[in-house]
Formats: C-alpha cells, structure tokens, sequence
C-alpha cells in the first residue's frame, strides 16, 4: 500500500481469458444454435455481429471490478479507464444492436470522457 494517500501500488492480476472464453462460448453456442434451425432471436437483430463487441466490454468490466476489491478507488485510474472503456464498448454494441444513430448518439462519448475526467478528481493520471 502506498503509505501517502493509502491505496494499493500495484494492479492486481486477473484472468480475463476466464471471462472472454465464457463469453465467446456462450456467442458460439448462441450462433450454433441460430444455426440448427432454433429460434433465439437473432433474426430480429440488425446487427447481431455487434454482440461480438460485447467480449472487450467484459473483459474490461472485469479487470475494473478486481481493481475495485483489490482496493482500488472508482476514481483510480486502475479501475476508471477500463470501467469507461467498457461502457463506451457497450455503448458501441447498443448502438449496432439497436439500429440507433451515430449523429443522434455520438454525444454520449463526451459524457464518457466527462464523466472519466470527474472521477479523477481533474487529474489527467
């Protein structure tokens, strides 16, 4: 711990290939499945490809996650940049998935950065 300001110095380990790999097989179960004739529902998707941006997106989630139980404060950049990393991918995938616009959306990529700037307190790292 770094004696100063009381928060952990080093970012703890994970496994993301855990996750990204559940997440990759349940996808390819889901495409297997749309496959073989079963009805799951992603003929009604535009863009069901865009699930596929939904496995950076949980693995980001996850790495900010053990960052926070290790310790980490939401504002940390340990847990800050891959928390608004994994929801700009989610909001990339929703995008896609939903048929909505870019030029009626894109604003909400300022929030993002804004919202990262808020969380640090106004430092830049």
């Amino acid at each position: 711990m770094d004696i100063e300001n009381g928060e952990p110095t080093a970012v703890p380990r994970s496994h993301p290939r855990v996750w990204v790999g559940v997440v990759v097989v349940v996808i390819g179960g889901l495409l297997l499945a749309n496959n073989l004739g079963y009805d799951i529902g992603l003929d009604r998707l535009q863009n069901w490809w865009a699930l596929l941006l939904l496995i950076p997106a949980v693995g980001k989630f996850h790495q900010a996650w053990t960052c926070l139980r290790a310790g980490f404060s939401l504002g940390h950049v340990a847990v800050r940049e891959p928390l608004i990393t994994g929801l700009a991918c989610l909001f990339v995938a929703a995008i896609f998935l939903m048929g909505l616009s870019w030029v009626t959306w894109w604003p909400v990529f300022l929030i993002l950065a804004g919202l990262s700037l808020l969380m640090s307190g106004g430092r830049f790292r």
